[in-house]
C-alpha cells in the first residue's frame, strides 16, 4: 500500500521556478514537473503548501519507506536533487539530498529512502503535519539538465519497492 505525498499535477497549485507541468514524461498521472537547471546553485525548484497539511506519521515506522520519481535528461549534467519538508514557519524541517558520484541514470530512477535518512534543522516531526515541500534541482557547473519529478509516495510494511529502485 502507498500514501500520496505528491502527484505533482496542476491541481496541486505548485509553484514552480525554471519550470512547468509537462506531460512529456509521467509516470502516473497526466503531468510530472519538469525543472530545467543552469549551474549548481539550486536554481530550479518547485514548493507545495498542501490544504489542511500533510499527515506523514506513517513515514517514522522504520519498515515503511518513501520514494519518488526522477526522469533525467542527462545524468552526467545533475548534480542532485534536494527535499525539504517542513512543519512549520521555516524553524523546523526535514531535508534530504541526493548528489551525482554516478548514482543517477539517464531515464526514470525511482528514489528511496527511509526517515533516518533525513537531516534535519530545528525539531521536526513526523508526527506533526508537515505544512510546506519544497523539490530543488542542481546542475553540475555551467551545463544546463531537465528533471521531470512525478509520484512521490510513502510505501508502508507490506508494500514493495520496483527492482530499479535507489536507496540514497
Amino acid at each position: 500500500m502507498s500514501i500520496a505525498i505528491a502527484n505533482f499535477e496542476v491541481a496541486e497549485s505548485w509553484t514552480i521556478t525554471n519550470g512547468s507541468f509537462d506531460s512529456t514524461y509521467t509516470k502516473q498521472g497526466s503531468n510530472a514537473i519538469k525543472l530545467t537547471s543552469t549551474g549548481f546553485n539550486w536554481d530550479a525548484n518547485c514548493n507545495y503548501y498542501p490544504p489542511g497539511g500533510l499527515n506523514l506519521s506513517a513515514f517514522a515506522d522504520p519498515n515503511n519507506n518513501m520514494s519518488i520519481w526522477v526522469y533525467v535528461d542527462d545524468a552526467t549534467k545533475i548534480s542532485g536533487v534536494q527535499l525539504t519538508l517542513e512543519n512549520t514557519g521555516g524553524v523546523d524541517r526535514f531535508i534530504k539530498s541526493q548528489q551525482t558520484g554516478g548514482w543517477w541514470q539517464n531515464g526514470w530512477n525511482e528514489v528511496t529512502f527511509l526517515a533516518t535518512d533525513f537531516s534535519t534543522e530545528g525539531n521536526p516531526s513526523w508526527s506533526t503535519s508537515i505544512a510546506w515541500i519544497k523539490v530543488a534541482l542542481a546542475a553540475s557547473g555551467a551545463v544546463t539538465v531537465n528533471a521531470w519529478l512525478d509520484w512521490w509516495r510513502i510505501i508502508t510494511t507490506g508494500g514493495f519497492v520496483t527492482t530499479n529502485s535507489k536507496n540514497w
